[in-house]
């Protein structure tokens, strides 16, 4: 293992009285450093955009200058990507409730949320995905013809723990 997982647990798993299983994933980082991080990452942003659209103030806008728009929407795309990510990796929490025949899961950070909700007949197959780096451990499942991916950034024997319950459960509904 080149990054040794040494951090904290991240995953609790609990079976509530009414027999459903919840999964709780908490955040990855601390929120204070992701927040300087966007800072840093936003004066950079509107650096690399003031040089690339100060030329259309000087001057009246030519059409030689219209060249610079392409750059200027790779840099957005770019900053939308660093503050989805930042977002979800410093903020983002995920919760897991299978019961009842149901698989629900909800990803939350600040004010992003995903649901999803299948019926735990339709998970065909459930893989852990552990790359050598250690950096992108998570549980991925097949269901409706479509992968879906639990966890990001996961201690390997968290990913090895999710993929075991995700299989039990879905195996004791068939």
């Amino acid at each position: 293992m080149l990054f040794p997982s040494n951090g904290p647990r991240r995953i609790s798993v609990s079976r509530e009285q009414h027999g459903a299983v919840v999964v709780q994933i908490a955040r990855h980082n601390e929120w204070l450093m992701y927040v300087f991080m966007w800072a840093a990452f936003t004066a950079g942003f509107l650096f690399f955009v003031w040089i690339f659209i100060s030329p259309f103030f000087r001057n009246p806008l030519s059409s030689q200058e219209l060249v610079l728009l392409a750059p200027i929407g790779f840099i957005f795309l770019w900053y939308y990507i660093a503050v989805r990510v930042g977002m979800w990796r410093g903020f983002g929490v995920e919760q897991i409730i299978i019961g009842n025949r149901m698989f629900s899961s909800t990803r939350t950070a600040l004010f992003w949320k995903r649901n999803l909700e299948l019926p735990l007949a339709e998970i065909v197959a459930v893989e852990t995905v552990t790359p050598w780096h250690d950096l992108s451990n998570h549980v991925e499942f097949m269901a409706r013809g479509r992968r879906y991916k639990i966890g990001d950034m996961l201690r390997r024997d968290e990913t090895y723990e999710l993929a075991d319950v995700l299989r039990r459960v879905t195996q004791l509904s068939k």
